[in-house]
């Protein structure tokens, strides 16, 4: 069993518009196509505005799975583009 972790940095003061457009525009497209999401987390002590990502997949064979070459990706990407809340993601 493999475990993603990833740690995202949101402008600060945007943290809940980062959730709220993950929720909205990327959610579904992930869960659909990559499953196994363990959770979001928020940070509340230590480094503000940082929400932690935890994907859990079966094989590193699942893990790589081409999301990038799927047609909602191109959607998503624009959508994220026009209202970006984001500072950085760490991998």
């Amino acid at each position: 069993m493999i475990f993603e972790l990833r740690t995202y940095t949101a402008k600060p003061g945007r943290t809940a518009d980062f959730l709220k457009r993950h929720e909205e525009a990327a959610l579904a497209l992930q869960l659909r196509h990559l499953g196994g999401l363990v959770g979001f987390y928020v940070t509340e002590v230590g480094p503000l505005s940082q929400i932690v990502h935890l994907r859990q997949f079966d094989s590193m064979a699942d893990r790589e799975r081409p999301l990038l070459a799927h047609p909602d990706r191109a959607t998503r990407a624009r959508r994220n583009r026009s209202g970006r809340c984001m500072r950085r993601a760490h991998r």
